[in-house]
């Protein structure tokens, strides 16, 4: 069950739930265009901060980050964004949800909001996502974290990861975990 239909704020939610946070913070919710379609995310945190840009799942969206999130915004800038056809993200108009488009979308957000050495994290369909859009951008990261994902997910996966961007990966010192606590 939801913490919304119990009637549960956020934070009461949280704290049920057993999330650490010190700052009752809710993100604002924006819209940027790209590729001819208005896409939603959820900014939390003090644009001063370093960035995180987080990619949710096939059957999720950006409030599918809310939980960590919450705890983060106080070192970071995370931005939740949702995909393509969630949230309050447009649908394709020409019914497109591939890896390849989800890549120019990814492209087209880092763009419009002048994103530079960001922390990408992304779960399941958004991992997948995030792993394609990376691996042809090495050294544009400060980190990516990948939840859930696998290159064997989609043979097109195998071959990125088995290509430059393993290689990246394997001689990268700009990888790091995010420190949660």
């Amino acid at each position: 069950m939801a913490s919304h239909s119990l009637g549960l704020s956020l934070h009461e939610a949280a704290r049920r739930m057993g999330v650490p946070f010190t700052l009752e913070n809710e993100p604002v919710d924006r819209f940027v265009e790209v590729n001819g379609i208005n896409l939603h995310y959820l900014e939390w945190g003090n644009t001063d901060r370093p960035t995180i840009l987080m990619l949710h799942g096939i059957s999720q969206q950006a409030h599918s980050w809310d939980f960590i999130s919450l705890p983060l915004s106080v070192d970071y800038r995370v931005i939740a964004l949702d995909q393509r056809g969630h949230g309050d993200s447009d649908w394709s108009p020409n019914g497109y949800y591939s890896t390849d488009i989800y890549v120019g979308d990814i492209e087209g957000v880092v763009g419009a909001m002048g994103l530079e050495n960001f922390h990408l994290m992304g779960h399941s369909m958004g991992g997948r996502n995030s792993l394609a859009w990376a691996s042809g951008r090495p050294g544009v990261l400060k980190s990516l974290t990948i939840v859930d994902t696998g290159p064997e997910t989609q043979r097109a996966g195998a071959r990125i990861a088995s290509s430059s961007f393993a290689s990246c990966l394997m001689n990268s010192t700009r990888w790091m975990n995010l420190p949660l606590g």
